[in-house]
C-alpha cells in the first residue's frame, strides 16, 4: 500500500511539473516582443543616395539623432564635399564642411562653434596649406589671427585683427609680421586695440635686421 501510494505522489508530481513547464511556454508565446530601441547616434534609417543618368552616386544624406551628414560627389566617385551638422531638435546646425579636389586632396577645411565660423583653412592642389585663419574668444572680443604660407610652405604673413561677432569689418591689432620665402622677417608692424598703427620695422636693403620706419606725417 506504501508502494502504491508513493507511486501516485511521483505520478501527480510529474504531471504537475510537465502542466507548469506548458503553461510557461504559452505565456511565452503569449507574451508582447520587445525590441531594442537604437541608442542616440545610431543611424535612425540607412544613407539616402542619389545617383545621375549613369548610375554614379552624387549625392548622400546620413541621418542621425544627433547628427547630419551631406555628401557631394565628382562624377569620378570622388568626394568633391562634406558638411556635417549637430541635430538640436529639428533645427541642422553647421560645424565642420570640407572641400576635395577632384584628385582627392583637401582644398578647404570650415569649423563652426555655436553657429560662428572658428577655423577656415585653405590647401594648394599639391596639399600644402595655403592659409589658416581661426578665430579666438566671444562676443565683443572676438580675435580673429591669419597666417599665409608661399607654395613651398614656408610662412609668408602673420596676421592679427579685432573681429567682434556680428559685424564683418576687422581691425588690425597687435603685431603683423611679413616674412620672405626663406622664412626671413622683413617687416613688422604693432597696432594699438583701437587699430592705430604705433610702431613698424623693416629690413634694410643691406639685410641688416630690422630698422625703424618713420610714419608718413598726415
Amino acid at each position: 500500500m506504501h508502494r502504491t501510494l508513493l507511486r501516485t505522489s511521483l505520478t501527480g508530481a510529474t504531471v504537475t511539473l510537465v502542466a507548469c513547464a506548458a503553461l510557461g511556454v504559452l505565456m511565452a508565446l503569449a507574451a508582447p516582443m520587445v525590441h531594442a530601441q537604437p541608442a542616440v547616434g545610431v543611424l535612425d534609417a540607412p544613407p539616402v543616395n542619389t545617383y545621375d543618368s549613369q548610375g554614379l552616386l552624387r549625392e548622400q544624406v546620413e541621418q542621425t539623432r544627433s547628427r547630419r551628414v551631406e555628401r557631394v560627389f565628382f562624377g569620378t566617385g570622388v568626394m568633391q564635399r562634406e558638411t556635417v551638422y549637430a541635430m538640436n531638435g529639428e533645427q541642422a546646425v553647421r560645424e565642420r564642411e570640407v572641400v576635395f579636389a577632384p584628385t582627392g586632396v583637401m582644398l578647404r577645411e570650415q569649423r563652426w562653434v555655436g553657429g560662428e565660423l572658428s577655423l577656415d583653412n585653405e590647401f594648394l592642389a599639391s596639399g600644402v596649406m595655403r592659409s589658416k585663419r581661426e578665430y579666438t574668444g566671444l562676443g565683443p572680443t572676438r580675435e580673429l589671427r591669419v597666417q599665409t604660407f608661399y607654395s613651398s610652405g614656408v610662412l609668408a604673413t602673420e596676421e592679427r585683427y579685432a573681429a567682434p561677432s556680428g559685424s564683418s569689418q576687422l581691425t588690425p591689432i597687435g603685431v603683423q609680421r611679413t616674412h620672405d620665402s626663406s622664412g626671413r622677417l622683413l617687416q613688422e608692424s604693432t597696432h594699438d586695440l583701437q587699430g592705430r598703427l604705433v610702431s613698424q620695422r623693416q629690413r634694410s636693403t643691406q639685410g641688416d635686421g630690422l630698422l625703424p620706419v618713420t610714419p608718413n606725417p598726415r
